[in-house]
């Protein structure tokens, strides 16, 4: 396993440095000579110290966030959908505080610090801190992950990796909600 920002995954996969990479089907759109393997869908949830009066609401508007401290992950970091969801609720909301992480350690360092709101995947964030809460937000779209292969590469225990993630049951509900 490596640790990447999602642009240098793509470039590793495209020159073959790996045989697998797990990603969204949007930010995998760009890629040529590849394959996708549907895993899940799921959709984004925000991130909300439990301090914040948003985290006593059942579902959150985009329109919920004026005038919120936020915490928004860099476009080097973000994949298409998430960059999507930010933009969207950036020009929803013209009174906002952003700070923008420039990775994923970073931005879970400001969450468990309670510095903002953030937008997160469960498959990213299973656990949140005690002082989290996820809530679900009225947001059509669902991000679908995928596995993204070479399509030349037929190495059989990259297929049966991919078999056993398409079959796992995901649980992608808080327990802790």
């Amino acid at each position: 396993l490596i640790s990447l920002n999602h642009n240098e995954l793509k470039q590793h996969i495209l020159s073959n440095e790996i045989d697998l990479l797990i990603t969204t089907s949007r930010d995998a759109e760009d890629l040529s000579n590849i394959k996708s393997y549907h895993i899940e869908n799921e959709p984004f949830k925000a991130i909300v110290p439990k301090s914040n009066p948003l985290s006593k609401k059942p579902k959150l508007k985009l329109a919920d966030f004026q005038g919120e401290k936020m915490l928004f992950l860099d476009n080097n970091w973000a994949a298409a959908d998430l960059i999507n969801l930010q933009n969207k609720v950036m020009h929803t909301n013209n009174q906002m505080h952003i700070t923008y992480a420039n990775d994923l350690s970073a931005l879970d360092i400001l969450i468990r610090a309670e510095q903002g709101i953030a937008f997160g995947l469960y498959c990213l964030y299973p656990k949140l801190e005690e002082n989290s809460i996820y809530v679900p937000l009225k947001w059509e779209p669902t991000v679908d992950l995928v596995a993204v292969i070479q399509e030349s590469n037929n190495k059989r225990i990259v297929h049966q990796f991919i078999k056993f993630i398409q079959e796992f049951n995901f649980d992608f509900k808080d327990k802790n909600q």
